[in-house]
């Protein structure tokens, strides 16, 4: 009786939640999620799956017992569209269900299109800890139709696994825009259901299941921002000008030298195909995507180009270093940016070189000295550092925040210095520690090009607050979507002398018209492990999220990490004697131990000392190469 009680309460109070919300009116709405945290009914997944680039928050309501039921252990979970048609679920139990880990997928195989149905295969429940049958992961296979103007959804699939083997099969019902009444049979029992939208994106459930009445909230938003067209112009805004070709260089490196780039030169040449004009210039300004630095430099350069100019081309530097051009016809650009061409036929024009070779030679018509300088332009950054451990046997969420301050200095060509503090603030994780700023990195690197097509840098000083060393590190691209990157260190432990070699070798490949990025990588860790490993990375605007593997002689883990933009997309000061602002990003990481080679070992200390990376502060990949988005094809494919 009380269980009856408690279902009809939780439905009545989705019914109020409803009347009071007023949601009648027709639309496309997103369906709900399972316990687990997947596209789903109650317990039972769907073949339909998060749009790409959705994150969904979800909560489960239950007394504390746990389930047999697939993602039994569930109460937090996190869900993500990580690729067109995959979606990615990291689910979270509470205290008495043992702060268990927990990773579900799915992969929509093929997309309904009418006459056949979704169909999508995945896990459930493929878990950090276990020893219950119930904690193994379930496989599933489903196939997912609608009928009746999609009011009606029909599921059915099987799953397998230690824990669940069967039919898996379900029905949902929108007898209202707003309100989904739900059943199923999820290998074991039937359950049942309804879901009401209360506003856009939020979805309340109150269902029946093995364990009771369960109440569930979930919330889906985008991190996908909408792509917009470029800024239309009139041809008279955007040039040519009349400008004599003496005073076209100089105006224009004064124009980019007032947008805050530094090591500014600007040539006007004759080819054999026509007058070029070109400038060299540093981005210090527009941190974090230099593709709208090149938007910035573009402009500038067509609004102060003569029309006897043909093309408009700009050369990238890092520390005075050239490391990309970019090269398109002036006419092109200006129809382009005029509305009078369609992006892609525009893009079709554009050509990137990634390490540029030598110039061919020209007749030279007018050049400008190099201006504004970066040596010595020194930025002070201030920025949080967060650890935490997540889903422990010692609690759901254990915390540490810092502020680092960072000091960065451009000194000459090729050289930088930069040296990073930690002042501890608040969490249970560095309540112990002193509280006062705490040396964390101090590193010289120098960046050059030893041949054509490789470039290369020298690092030298304290990584981390263990280990002092030197490494070098080189990458050459590929072709026009890969990237080959190793990294070479010889380290010393600070605090027993103990010397370390570390080894890393890398292969990039892109995938622009995802904006995603894989990894493979392998070699000779930090804390001495050897192994391997595998990333998926994509980017939502400048939020860059990954998944990856690693499989070392120690353990193997999950990782999940998160580049979070700190900064705006241009900074509010330009690069000067000292200049404060926030880091780019902030960097997020979070482990969980697959399997441990070490039985004994506590699964903390596993993902704390498995498959370490060496941290150089401005590494070729992230710093030099803007994550990689320079490589040609990645860089075309989101210029805007």
């Amino acid at each position: 009786m009380p269980r009856l009680f408690h279902f009809s309460l939780s439905l009545l109070l989705l019914a109020l939640c409803f009347l009071c919300t007023g949601l009648l009116a027709a639309e496309p709405v997103d369906p709900p999620s399972s316990l687990s945290g997947l596209t789903g009914l109650i317990r039972v997944p769907t073949a339909e799956v998060l749009p790409d680039g959705a994150l969904r928050l979800g909560y489960n309501a239950f007394d504390d017992v746990e389930s047999t039921g697939l993602g039994g252990t569930v109460v937090y979970n996190v869900g993500l569209g990580f690729l067109p048609g995959v979606e990615g679920v990291l689910g979270m139990g509470n205290a008495t269900l043992g702060q268990d880990l927990t990773v579900h997928g799915k992969w929509q195989v093929h997309a309904r299109d009418g006459r056949w149905p979704a169909i999508a295969l995945g896990v459930v429940d493929l878990k950090r800890t276990g020893g219950d049958p119930y904690d193994e992961p379930t496989a599933f296979a489903v196939a997912t139709q609608r009928y009746d103007r999609d009011l009606l959804a029909l599921t059915l699939g099987a799953a397998g696994g230690s824990g669940h083997s069967g039919v898996l099969a379900g029905a949902s019902y929108r007898v209202l825009p707003g309100v989904e009444v739900q059943a199923e049979y999820d290998t074991a029992r039937v359950n049942a259901g309804v879901a009401v939208r209360a506003v856009k994106g939020l979805w309340l459930r109150a269902a029946d299941t093995d364990i009771g009445s369960v109440f569930s909230a979930s919330y889906q938003f985008s991190l996908a921002p909408e792509e917009h067209p470029a800024p239309v112009a009139t041809t008279e805004e955007i040039g040519p000008s009349a400008l004599s070709p003496a005073d076209t260089v100089a105006v224009a490196q004064q124009a980019l030298v007032e947008l805050g780039m530094e090591y500014v030169r600007v040539t006007l040449a004759h080819t054999t195909s026509g007058d070029l004009l070109h400038a060299y210039y540093e981005n210090r300004r527009y941190t974090l995507d230099q593709a709208d630095g090149m938007r910035a430099v573009l402009i500038a350069l067509a609004r102060l180009a003569p029309a006897s100019v043909d093309t408009l081309e700009l050369t990238l530097l890092e520390r005075d270093v050239p490391v990309v051009t970019l090269q398109t016809p002036a006419d092109a650009y200006r129809r382009y940016m005029a509305g009078k061409e369609d992006i892609d036929a525009f893009r079709a024009q554009l050509r990137v070189e990634l390490l540029p070779a030598r110039s061919a030679p020209a007749t030279v018509l007018a050049t400008t000295p190099t201006a504004n300088s970066a040596a010595g332009h020194t930025d002070l950054l201030i920025g949080p550092g967060v650890l935490n451990t997540l889903g422990t046997d010692f609690g759901s969420f254990d915390y540490g925040l810092t502020i680092r301050p960072e000091v960065a200095v451009p000194i000459r060509k090729g050289l930088l210095a930069d040296s990073r503090w930690t002042y501890p603030v608040a969490g249970e994780l560095v309540k112990d520690e002193p509280r006062a700023l705490k040396q964390d990195r101090l590193l010289v690197g120098y960046l050059l090009r030893p041949t054509e097509k490789v470039i290369a840098q020298g690092v030298a000083g304290r990584f981390t607050p263990e280990y002092d060393g030197a490494a070098v590190e080189a990458a050459m691209p590929v072709g026009e979507k890969g990237l080959l990157h190793g990294v070479a260190a010889s380290l010393k432990d600070t605090g027993d002398d103990a010397h370390r070699t570390y080894l890393l070798g890398e292969y990039w490949r892109v995938f622009p018209e995802l904006r995603a990025q894989a990894r493979l990588f392998g070699g000779k860790f930090v804390e001495g492990d050897s192994g391997w490993g595998v990333d998926m990375l994509r980017f939502f605007g400048n939020l860059q999220i990954g998944i990856g593997f690693r499989d070392t002689d120690r353990s193997n883990i999950l990782e999940a990490h998160a580049d979070i933009p700190l900064s705006p997309s241009r900074q509010p000061q330009r690069p000067a004697t000292l200049r404060l602002r926030t880091p780019d990003y902030l960097n997020y990481r979070l482990r969980s131990v697959l399997t441990s080679q070490n039985q004994s070992s506590n699964d903390l200390d596993l993902a704390a000392t498995t498959a370490n990376e060496l941290p150089l502060g401005f590494d070729l990949v992230n710093t030099v190469l803007d994550y990689n988005r320079l490589l040609p094809e990645y860089l075309v494919r989101r210029f805007r």
